[in-house]
């Protein structure tokens, strides 16, 4: 499944992948591979750290 959104705290939250892109031309800047359980913790270190490099 594909899912696009703005939100970079959800995309973490529901995605194994995130794939980062540049805007204009809509080129593929960066791929990041999430990976934590599930259920995920929103405030866990990982999960923090996802956030805040994407």
């Amino acid at each position: 499944m594909i899912m696009v959104t703005h939100d970079v705290e959800e995309a973490v939250y529901m995605s194994s992948k995130v794939i980062i892109m540049e805007p204009r031309p809509g080129r593929v800047k960066e791929i990041v591979d999430i990976d934590l359980p599930y259920p995920r913790d929103r405030t866990s270190d990982k999960f923090i750290n996802y956030r805040n490099k994407i």
